[in-house]
This record gives structure tokens, sequence and C-alpha cells, in this order.
């Protein structure tokens, strides 16, 4: 049989989510260690804009944590903790 049907989770953790530009830049500050009130003002938006995109990269990537959010985009490679990003 092939190997995503004895390993359904494999294939499932693989999948990457296709993100929005605000998604992805939420995603890299959250990576820098940023908390959602200095993402606010970085990104010159409200704290709830930014709950808002967590809460749908948490739906895309089927996480129920920052924390399984944050192992999972790291194993995508779709953030870097070590790239600042300056803006």
């Amino acid at each position: 049989p092939p190997r995503s049907t004895l390993f359904p989770y494999t294939t499932l953790f693989r999948s990457k989510p296709v993100l929005s530009m605000r998604e992805s830049e939420v995603l890299q500050y959250l990576a820098n260690g940023l908390s959602p009130d200095q993402i606010a003002l970085k990104l010159n938006i409200k704290v709830r804009t930014v709950r808002k995109h967590l809460y749908h990269l948490e739906e895309k990537f089927k996480t129920g944590s920052r924390d399984q959010l944050m192992a999972r985009a790291g194993y995508l490679k779709l953030c870097d903790p070590y790239k600042l990003l300056l803006k």
C-alpha cells in the first residue's frame, strides 16, 4: 500500500498551507518572539486584527496552540526564528 495510507498524519503534517502576505508577516514576527501587542505596533494594525490572523494561522496549520503553530511552521520552513524583520 502507498505510504500515505499507512501514515495519514505524515502527509497532513508536510502539506504547506497557503498564507496571505499579512499572515506570513505575523508568523515571522511571532517566530522572532514578538507578542501580539508588539506585532500590532510593528504592522500598524489593531491587536484584535493580529489575534484574528493568529486564529486563521492556527486553523490553516491545524494546530491548537501557538507553540504547535511555531513548531509546524518551522518544520515546513515557513518562518525562521533567526531572521529579524526590520520595518
